[in-house]
């Protein structure tokens, strides 16, 4: 519901879960008020979710989700129908398993999907428009996606299947050969090190460089499945394919953003990275996509001077999404002249204006602007399937002599945002799905025998404590027995932040009769937390000017439903850890609200870089020097325990 009945507030959020905050009751001088939404798309690893957020009168995001819906699209390959398919991780690719005949047709299935998302948006805010008595305006559509993925289309568009698609989560032993090949072939360090700077990114098998030559290499063959397979007119991203499809465009350009983490863009210049595209064959270079700023409207206008969503394609055909969402049609352009979008007070457009579409937006990105961590005082970090810590940084297209220097130290990535900011930060592709791998080993299915684990977690750690407590004013000694002496090394899917070791895998150090399941979660809970911290540092230690030492602010469903994670935290990186109640979802809303700051400002560095108040939340505030001892042994054996079998990788 988005409406109020007799003064009561009716819950908002259409998937479920206690409202936030309601649409605001109508005045009985406003018969008919009329509401102005953003459509913001967030295609997840394991879900795709379309919400609707009300903008207020001054243009802002109400902090609130008025209309979702989530299709799940984990399926199974022997359906014909294309999926993320994450579950074999050593392939990590956009899945489909079909006859010749049967691929074109099922290799939509994903991007169906998605369409039923907005379907079902729009429904519901249509019939909550009629039931409450206002109507609406969809102003402007945007989509995040998990990133990188890359996908190849022939000239009419058209998705090639499995073959041709790339993404973060690749560790296969092709991609891993053509890394180490990259790393013998005479190049030397002085050189991957000068990539690293431009790119922002190292040479490893989640970025795109080594993904491309596996690529081209296994399609340099005869078999005619292969050659149709390896003719990719263009490289796209899930977003673009989206776009391109509801538009009628064959392709379309991709975003600053979804470039910058393929690992072949310098974040620097804004452009393709020369020295990467060398190391390329000339096929994959010409098929690489035009790169432009994500609110780039010129994109979208078609031969009609048709802006967005119009009734016919660019081939002169009719679109029938022009019909099926009369809500997100675009804006016929009478004068080229004058921003489309933008009205007299500088805030939004009228109906005239239509809906804006804008370029997809990486995932990271999202999540650290929906959880109000826009400037370097605020570090987000975030734990789903995977886990981050990033921070947002101002930084020009070509800014080597501003303010704000950017230095990547080694272990970090940084990823463009838009033309003026940048993303500092870190991931590893294991972080939620740690946990959950070890309910499943201990038989933890049922929600009461995990949170009983939980429990014993909580007290192995506060007798813990408790032993550095006692003695806090000297080291422990050899007497002293921790539960931290079980050591988890969380690569189950490989190493990305700190190492990037390619082919590094997983390890538990420390079993002894005695160890029982709580120990072995705590380890999963600590060897997570212990890889966030060494990130954190690496970012603290590359912002430099710290005023005062910055926050932690905490997203993503693993930590938003675990305290003892987010306390331990707190604890291991020594900084107050805040959990915002009122940006859940936080990546949803990061889109939504990287579409308000374009829709609404003429200066979009200011409105990224304003500082948004967190009104509610719960904190976890480390003290005391023994929880510092703790970690900072818990650390070092953890160090010690990769030093010691990363040779075996």
């Amino acid at each position: 519901m988005i409406c109020e009945r007799d003064g009561g507030p009716a819950a908002h959020r259409y998937s479920g879960g206690a409202p936030r905050n309601p649409m605001p009751a109508k005045n009985a001088s406003d018969e008919h008020p009329e509401y102005r939404f953003v459509l913001a798309i967030d295609v997840g690893s394991s879900s795709i979710r379309c919400s609707a957020y009300r903008l207020s009168d001054d243009s802002n995001i109400q902090g609130m989700e008025t209309c979702a819906s989530s299709t799940a699209y984990r399926v199974v390959n022997n359906l014909g129908q294309i999926n993320l398919s994450l579950e074999n991780q050593n392939q990590a690719e956009i899945s489909s398993v079909m006859s010749e005949k049967e691929e074109e047709s099922c290799s939509l299935f994903l991007f169906d999907e998605i369409d039923k998302c907005v379907d079902n948006t729009l429904m519901k805010l249509r019939r909550e428009s009629i039931r409450c008595e206002f109507s609406f305006q969809v102003v402007g559509l945007g989509i995040t996606s998990l990133v990188m993925n890359l996908i190849g289309v022939d000239e009419k568009g058209s998705t090639l299947g499995s073959h041709a698609t790339l993404t973060y989560a690749c560790n296969s032993p092709h991609v891993k050969e053509q890394c180490q090949r990259l790393r013998d072939n005479g190049s030397n360090t002085c050189f991957w090190n000068d990539l690293y700077q431009k790119t922002g990114t190292p040479l490893h098998s989640a970025y795109a460089l080594p993904q491309f030559l596996s690529f081209y290499q296994q399609n340099n063959c005869n078999s005619p499945k292969r050659q149709k397979h390896s003719q990719v007119h263009k490289w796209q991203t899930l977003a673009s394919i989206c776009l391109a499809r509801w538009t009628g465009c064959p392709q379309l350009p991709i975003s600053f953003s979804e470039a910058s983490w393929t690992g072949l863009f310098n974040f620097r210049t804004c452009t393709w990275e020369q020295q990467a595209l060398d190391l390329l064959p000339k096929e994959c270079q010409d098929a690489l996509p035009q790169v432009v700023d994500y609110n780039d409207t010129d994109v979208f206008v078609n031969s009609y001077n048709f802006c967005g969503i119009g009734p016919t394609k660019h081939n002169g055909k009719s679109n029938a999404y022009w019909d099926k969402w009369k809500e997100l049609r675009g804006h016929h352009i009478t004068n080229r002249k004058d921003p489309p979008y933008t009205s007299d007070d500088g805030t939004f457009a009228t109906q005239q204006g239509g809906c804006r579409l804008f370029l997809g937006l990486g995932d990271g990105v999202c999540a650290n602007v929906g959880s109000k961590c826009t400037t370097p005082s605020r570090i987000s970090v975030t734990i789903g399937t995977s886990a981050a810590a990033r921070v947002c940084l101002p930084f020009e297209i070509n800014n080597n002599t501003g303010t704000t220097q950017v230095v990547v130290p080694p272990g970090l990535f940084c990823y463009r945002i838009d033309k003026s900011h940048v993303l500092l930060g870190g991931a590893l592709t294991d972080g939620g799905s740690v946990v959950e791998w070890a309910r499943q080993l201990l038989n933890l299915k049922s929600k009461d025998d995990f949170e009983k684990c939980l429990v014993s977690v909580s007290n192995l750690l506060k007798r813990d404590y408790e032993n550095l407590r006692s003695d806090r004013a000297e080291p422990p000694s050899s007497s002293h027995t921790f539960s931290s002496d079980l050591t988890m090394i969380p690569f189950l899917t490989g190493e990305r932040s700190t190492g990037f070791r390619d082919g590094a895998r997983g390890a538990i150090l420390g079993l002894t009769r005695d160890t029982s399941a709580a120990h072995l979660m705590k380890s999963c809970l600590e060897g997570v937390i212990l890889r966030l911290n060494a990130i954190v540092s690496l970012i603290r230690g590359a912002t430099l000017n710290e005023a005062e030492p910055p926050r932690l602010i905490i997203s993503g469903a693993a930590l938003e439903k675990n305290q003892l994670w987010r306390d331990m935290l707190a604890d291991c990186c020594g900084l107050i850890a805040e959990f915002d109640c009122d940006a859940m979802e936080s990546t949803s809303r990061g889109v939504a609200r990287m579409l308000v700051i374009s829709l609404q400002s003429n200066n979009d560095q200011q409105s990224l870089e304003q500082v948004e108040t967190i009104k509610k939340s719960i904190i976890s505030d480390p003290h005391g020097a023994y929880k510092k001892m703790y970690w900072s042994r818990a650390a070092a054996i953890q160090n010690e325990a990769i030093q010691s079998i990363s040779p075996l990788w």
